[in-house]
């Protein structure tokens, strides 16, 4: 693994060849070097010092180098690999789809293989073993998301055909159960409004999207593996929405709506 190191690049006075400087997205500016953005600027500069997330650069290639080594014994023992890839047990007996490090997760598709996602101001990483087959998926980027068309990859890799979402026309009435502003467990909302008949969603992360419906209640992107499913309560009164995309679902609930006063 030649090409990788820990490079601390605003307090070591060298330059590396070819060194992929990290974009994010300003509103006004497009895509900008994260070290001239204000939102993070102060973030990617003090945390300059660690060593780990943001610090650690790779490459593809030594990457893969790492991955096939896991194979082997050179790195560390197979019991230990075994560990790592097992589900960590819980209280309650039951256990969790993550071992040290890895998301562990078992496909009708591609069987069982394990992933990990990464992410740092101007970075976004993507890693995914399948040890039944010896496939590796390895995607770094230094501008926007790393695994939008994850699903796509895959099935190249396997040599399966996608089958192309079709996008269905939904009344605005049913739409307009959907608007509204929904909040997951970590605090995070996403607003859904309605622009020219077509079902917008917008967050803090995620600037203004268009979601497409494949049906009534189950709506797409076509930048990304990304769907979302609408829930109604016992009174067919919509109520939370299912975030379905890599690994397990996110719920968020709807924001009851306070009272028109003047109705």
């Amino acid at each position: 693994m030649n090409r990788t190191e820990v490079y601390h690049k605003r307090m070591e006075n060298r330059v590396i060849d070819n060194y992929a400087y990290g974009y994010v997205k300003d509103d006004s500016l497009g895509y900008i070097m994260a070290d001239s953005s204000a939102a993070v600027a102060s973030m990617v500069y003090s945390l300059d010092g660690i060593f780990g997330d943001g610090i650690t650069n790779s490459t593809t290639t030594d990457l893969l180098k790492w991955d096939q080594a896991l194979y082997t014994e050179k790195l560390v023992s197979k019991q230990m690999m075994q560990e790592a890839f097992t589900p960590a047990p819980l209280n309650n007996g039951k256990t969790y789809h993550y071992g040290f490090g890895w998301l562990l997760v078992n496909s009708k598709d591609f069987g069982s293989y394990m992933m990990h996602s990464g992410g740092w101001p101007g970075y976004a990483t993507w890693m995914e073993r399948h040890p039944q087959t010896n496939k590796t998926i390895i995607l770094l980027a230094n501008a926007g998301a790393a695994n939008a068309k994850i699903k796509t990859i895959r099935n190249i890799l396997y040599g399966l055909t996608e089958q192309p979402l079709v996008e269905i026309k939904v009344d605005e009435a049913i739409l307009q159960q959907y608007t509204g502003t929904y909040i997951f467990d970590n605090k995070d909302s996403l607003k859904l409004t309605i622009e020219n008949g077509k079902l917008m969603g917008e967050s803090a992360a995620q600037k203004k999207h268009s979601l497409y419906a494949e049906t009534t209640d189950l709506f797409f992107r076509k930048d990304r593996d990304y769907k979302i499913q609408f829930t109604k309560d016992k009174k067919g009164i919509v109520s939370s929405l299912f975030i379905l995309r890599e690994g397990p679902s996110i719920e968020a609930i709807k924001v009851k709506q306070a009272a028109d006063p003047r109705n």
